[in-house]
């Protein structure tokens, strides 16, 4: 493990809406880092329930307002606002392992990389390690596959930058609905010189509640993907593992779901017929 010394300054971003489900457990696993970020910073974009007075309970966090609706306008709030040599970027259902923050320092201290992604688990799922396994495998092909324009990819719910490199970009981002904020920032920052990075050993968890999405709605999320890098010119090939692999398992996996409890980690047939797996109200509808 890396020596536990700041020599940069890290701030986490988190984008908020109607989280208060989510968000405890997502903060208790920041407060739970070997190394603390310097800075947390939870933006509460209208939430109408107590997701902003859960942040309020922990005094390593800060809590920032955006009215304009939209991940992308609460993401670029947080991001500006931040005044750390580095910023991280997850979820409000992301639940980091406790060397997390050490590790973002390292990968920044040994390369010169201006932003990293890695790959995430379901933690409120069956299979976790294959899980993640999958999701690693996915990825990683996504990145071997394609060309140095059309593989570049970031995740927002794991992923950190370097502040000059998000100054640098930071005009030119599109704030589209029909772009994803993440994948939009990558090729940002290639287009300006700035290298993106995939890095196996930076993973997190996060939650399935994707999973709970119509299949229309996850077709609709997979159609997006694509549309990020068609808007922005790119012909791109080696996404196909990330579109086809989600939308043909999704029936199947979404079915075991239903009759699985997170917190015994068994399977039930009553859970499976009371379960109301209903889906997330998403922040742009």
């Amino acid at each position: 493990m890396r020596k536990k010394t700041q020599a940069v300054s890290l701030s986490i971003v988190i984008p908020v809406f109607n989280d208060e489900h989510h968000l405890k457990h997502c903060l208790e696993s920041i407060a739970a880092q070997t190394v603390m970020p310097s800075k947390v910073i939870v933006v509460d974009n209208n939430s109408t329930d107590s997701s902003a007075k859960i942040a309020r309970q922990y005094p390593f966090v800060r809590v920032v307002h955006e009215k304009q609706q939209g991940v992308v306008f609460a993401r670029n709030k947080g991001f500006d606002v931040a005044d750390t040599d580095l910023i991280g970027r997850i979820d409000a259902d992301t639940q980091l392992p406790p060397e997390w923050v050490d590790r973002v320092l390292a990968i920044f201290e040994q390369t010169d990389v201006a932003a990293v992604s890695g790959p995430v688990g379901w933690y409120d799922a069956p299979a976790k390690s294959f899980g993640m396994f999958m999701d690693k495998s996915i990825r990683r092909i996504t990145w071997r596959l394609g060309s140095k324009d059309d593989a570049v990819f970031l995740f927002g719910s794991n992923m950190a930058l370097r502040r000059n490199s998000w100054q640098k970009v930071r005009d030119g981002v599109c704030t589209d609905k029909n772009v994803h904020e993440d994948i939009d920032l990558a090729i940002h920052l290639l287009r300006a010189d700035l290298p993106v990075a995939f890095d196996d050993s930076l993973y997190a968890m996060t939650s399935s509640r994707r999973i709970n999405d119509p299949h229309k709605q996850l077709k609709k999320y997979v159609d997006i993907y694509q549309n990020t890098y068609r808007v922005h010119g790119i012909k791109t090939t080696s996404t196909w593992p990330a579109v086809i692999i989600p939308l043909v398992a999704h029936f199947g996996i979404k079915l075991i779901k239903r009759g699985y409890d997170p917190e015994t980690g068994q399977f039930s047939l009553k859970r499976f017929v009371d379960n109301d797996i209903s889906p997330r109200v998403h922040p742009m509808g």
